[in-house]
């Protein structure tokens, strides 16, 4: 898919638990909702083989007999190509906005050690502008939602943290397991500091999913339009022969081609113009800026901020205004 063309991503990850039910409800969801990309965890299958997902749809799943975990792409200009398999994580990269994004969907099997984060750690080794992490980590911890924190909760924190990635999750959002053995915050979505700036609307699902997890939604880049940092330049450090050159060379024999997408060729021209305005203007010697003291937990900390700001700005209500205010100031203060 071009990166200029597409605006917006709905996605959705849930633990089917290995029901029929819940692959049909998830199914109809997709084809009715308009998702593009559900990422799912213990699929429903007969025998080896994936059942319930239409034949069109493009497939990605683990390795093993028992399929753990899976990606699937309902949108059919939406490209992707598989990045990385094992027993419970898969990796698939998509390319949008002209980056590179891997998506990567995991399962954690309920035990002591994560033994995933190890495969995990292979998949992060391909090349990507971003990452968006989804999965059932059956782990705890109060950054994720609820109050406890158990070892695998402590061991899957770390890692993120050492990978200087971000959790997307509302500290406050409903458990996303019920069932015989209670309730939990077990699915997780986790992506880089970049990326979280362009998920909206998070949240867990009320509706029925068929299945004794809650699925979670959210859009990736929910814009009409993409969001072009408008770029100024002096025209006093503009060199005018030079700026002519570079515009003659990569507009002068461009034409518009029949059923051309307009949006799409402005967007190249426009591009083009700015690369010509630079590179037509006189270098400047940059000052070096050494900033040792910014780290990876800063960085987070920093996403953290930022969303609690986007959140309050959104608030209708005075009451909701205030209280985000006072969730924003705390986190300012740490």
């Amino acid at each position: 898919m071009d990166g200029n063309s597409y605006q917006s991503i709905k996605i959705v990850q849930l633990n089917l638990h290995h029901a029929i039910a819940a692959t049909s409800n998830i199914v109809q969801r997709a084809k009715d909702q308009n998702l593009s990309i559900l990422s799912l965890q213990e699929l429903y299958q007969v025998g080896s083989t994936s059942k319930g997902i239409p034949d069109h749809v493009q497939l990605f799943t683990s390795e093993g007999e028992k399929l753990k975990c899976g990606i699937a792409i309902f949108n059919p200009k939406l490209s992707a190509m598989k990045a990385y398999t094992a027993t419970n994580v898969v990796g698939v990269v998509i390319r949008v906005r002209e980056k590179s994004i891997l998506v990567i969907s995991c399962y954690g099997p309920p035990k002591k050690n994560i033994n995933e984060l190890q495969e995990l750690d292979e998949c992060l080794l391909f090349q990507h502008d971003h990452v968006l992490l989804t999965g059932d980590f059956n782990s705890k911890s109060p950054l994720w939602g609820g109050s406890i924190e158990d070892e695998r909760g402590r061991q899957l924190l770390e890692f993120i943290l050492s990978k200087g990635l971000a959790i997307a999750n509302e500290e406050d959002s409903p458990p996303t397991f019920d069932g015989e053995q209670g309730m939990s915050w077990v699915d997780i979505t986790v992506c880089d500091p970049g990326l979280l700036q362009d998920i909206f609307k998070w949240k867990v699902d009320a509706e029925p999913s068929c299945s004794d997890h809650h699925s979670i939604s959210f859009t990736l880049y929910n814009s009409l339009k993409p969001n072009r940092s408008a770029r100024r330049f002096n025209l006093r450090h503009i060199n005018p022969p030079k700026l002519r050159i570079n515009l003659q060379k990569d507009l002068g024999s461009r034409s518009l081609k029949k059923n051309a997408d307009l949006d799409h060729e402005i967007n190249i021209i426009t591009d083009i113009i700015t690369a010509a305005c630079k590179n037509s203007a006189e270098k400047r010697e940059k000052l070096e800026k050494k900033q040792i003291w910014w780290d990876k937990n800063l960085e987070i900390l920093r996403s953290h901020v930022r969303r609690a700001k986007r959140k309050m700005l959104k608030a209708k209500h005075q009451d909701d205004r205030r209280y985000l205010r006072s969730r924003l100031n705390k986190l300012e203060g740490e």
